[in-house]
């Protein structure tokens, strides 16, 4: 997959991510570009697995450039960024989704997109039609 094929497939996710519920995740894009397995995911939460880029399926220069995608997507559009707190749900320890740990690359992961507007159901066909108008 090249770069332009990562930044649309990226941009596809998150607008149905929006038109669906009114916000995005990078985990629940990952998955629909097929990187994560649900399953994993759910390991992940549990502490099972260490940090969730050991069990994406894809390579750390497409992650990169995806995570790009993903918060210019957000920018661009006027999108609300809203950082999210991923904790285990016993030991209330974070979780962790790099191998280094960096904490600017975790805040990135964390980060969802927020469409203010489509918080009203009827509003989002609108805020999206009118998104795809101005490209």
């Amino acid at each position: 997959m090249n770069k332009e094929q990562i930044t649309s497939k990226t941009e596809a996710s998150i607008r149905q991510q929006l038109y669906q519920r009114g916000y995005a995740t990078c985990i629940d894009t990952m998955v629909s570009l097929g990187w994560l397995n649900p399953k994993d995911v759910s390991r992940w939460q549990k502490g099972e697995i260490p940090y969730l880029e050991r069990v994406c399926g894809s390579n750390l220069g497409h992650l990169n450039t995806f995570l790009k995608a993903y918060h210019q997507y957000a920018m661009k559009n006027g999108y609300k960024e809203n950082w999210t707190c991923y904790r285990h749900k016993k030991t209330k320890k974070m979780l962790r989704f790099s191998k280094s740990g960096n904490e600017v690359v975790e805040k990135r992961y964390a980060t969802h997109i927020v469409c203010m507007e489509c918080k009203k159901k009827e509003k989002v066909k609108e805020v999206l039609d009118g998104e795809k108008n101005t490209k």
